[in-house]
């Protein structure tokens, strides 16, 4: 699946269509996954992806809601880890 996002960005410069949201919600849980600890911005996770803003809230939404990502009290972006964190701290309202 990688290569296809990978490819994606070729694609996209030479008129191709861009990748599947459900393709980006399974990189990023991949990118989360290999990475404990990875906190981001949406800025940050808009460069790493590749995505624009609107497709990156999306996707994050997404994951927020699964209960697979949470937003931090600073903004941030990170994996949601039911051993870390109270109850609380997972539903934390967006800016």
């Amino acid at each position: 699946m990688k290569t296809a996002i990978m490819a994606s960005r070729k694609n996209l410069r030479d008129g191709g269509d861009p990748p599947r949201i459900d393709a980006i919600v399974a990189r990023v849980r991949g990118e989360f996954r290999e990475m404990p600890g990875l906190q981001l911005t949406l800025a940050q996770a808009c460069r790493l992806w590749q995505v624009d803003i609107a497709t990156c809230e999306m996707v994050l939404e997404q994951l927020v809601r699964d209960c697979f990502l949470r937003k931090t009290n600073n903004g941030r972006i990170s994996a949601y880890n039911a051993d870390r964190y109270t109850e609380a701290d997972r539903y934390t309202e967006k800016e």
